[in-house]
Order: C-alpha cells, then sequence, then structure tokens
C-alpha cells in the first residue's frame, strides 16, 4: 500500500512539475554544449615516409646486428634540434625545437626500411609542410652520423591528405548535461511540491 502511494506521489509530483524537469534539461544541454565549445581546437596530423637504406657492410652477421640500431639512432635524430631546426627554418615557421618536439611521432614499420614521420599541429598548412621539412632535414643531417646508402622521401606529406583531430566530445557533454539537469529538474519538483504541502 505504502509503495502504490509513493508511486502515485511520485507520478503527481512529475505531472505537475514536467515543465521545470524539461527546462533543467534544455539548460544542462545547452550548458554542456558551452562547456564543449570550450575546450581545445582540433588538431591537424600529416604523415610523411622515407625509404632508408643502410650502406652493405662487408660482415653480413654484422649488418643483421648493427640494423636496429642504426634504425633507433636514425629515429632518435629525427626528433633532435640539428635536424628540427633546419627543418623549421626551411618551413619559414617562428618556432623553436623545444616547442615542436612533442608534435612529432617517428616510427619504423615492422623492422622495414621506412621511417614513418607524423607531425600534429593546429595549423592545417603548418603540419604537411613542418612534415615535408623534417624530412629534407634527415636526407642532410642523417649521411653525416650514420653510414647511409639512401635516404628518399617516397610519400611525401599532402595538405589535402591531411587529416583532421577532433579533441572535443561536444555529444557527450550535451548527454551528461541533459542528464545532470534531468536529475537537478527532478530534486527541484519534488523540494517544491514538498514545500506547497506545508
Amino acid at each position: 500500500m505504502e509503495e502504490s502511494t509513493l508511486l502515485s506521489v511520485t507520478l503527481k509530483t512529475f505531472k505537475k512539475f514536467y515543465w521545470l524537469i524539461i527546462l533543467t534539461m534544455i539548460i544542462g544541454g545547452i550548458a554542456g554544449r558551452a562547456i564543449a565549445s570550450k575546450g581545445p581546437a582540433p588538431s591537424y596530423q600529416a604523415n610523411v615516409s622515407i625509404f632508408l637504406k643502410q650502406k652493405q657492410p662487408e660482415n653480413v652477421e654484422k649488418q643483421f646486428d648493427d640494423y636496429p640500431r642504426f634504425m633507433n639512432t636514425a629515429i632518435l635524430l629525427a626528433k633532435t634540434p640539428v635536424v628540427l631546426d633546419n627543418a623549421i627554418k626551411e618551413a619559414k615557421l617562428k618556432l623553436t625545437a623545444n616547442e615542436i618536439q612533442n608534435q612529432i611521432t617517428v616510427t619504423n614499420e615492422n623492422g622495414s626500411e621506412i621511417l614513418n614521420i607524423q607531425v600534429n599541429h593546429e595549423d592545417q598548412t603548418v603540419a604537411p609542410k613542418l612534415a615535408n621539412a623534417i624530412a629534407h632535414s634527415l636526407q642532410v643531417v642523417l649521411p653525416k652520423y650514420l653510414d647511409v646508402d639512401t635516404v628518399q622521401i617516397v610519400d611525401p606529406a599532402e595538405e589535402d591528405e591531411v587529416s583532421e583531430i577532433l579533441l572535443t566530445r561536444t555529444n557527450e557533454m550535451m548527454v551528461m548535461g541533459v542528464i545532470i539537469g534531468m536529475i537537478i529538474g527532478t530534486i527541484l519538483a519534488f523540494i517544491l511540491n514538498y514545500m506547497k504541502k506545508k
């Protein structure tokens, strides 16, 4: 009996203050969207691939032993100021090597002779320009430090191939705002209903 009475009171409260619940849900959704719109700007990703071939040593066994070290050294050099400073000059950017180091990822695919350089930047035109500039800089710098036979750009970064990375979650924030608004609206409805009865 008590359960049916409680359910009846709850339904009456919802019917009486449905407008308040809907209003708080709308406000919550708008607030969620507003918060999401103030999030970080989208980032743009550009990729360039380089074919990197080590000079053939006389000892074949030594070649297999040195190859992982050779590729790891090339990967590390790609993010050093000696490479990045030249790239920044070529791309004509007002940045420093320290500022862009965290925006660059250099990988080697499954022990192949391909080096992939990925650049993330908030400017769609800067990302491919910087990626290509790093690749050009590597062509000059790597032979000074490693026994390189070939350093060739096989897949340059193109502006129309740049991918956009959205860092905001607008829809999720809106849904969360609506849910929070519904909870607040329901609590307010019960408080107002209780106060009117007194």
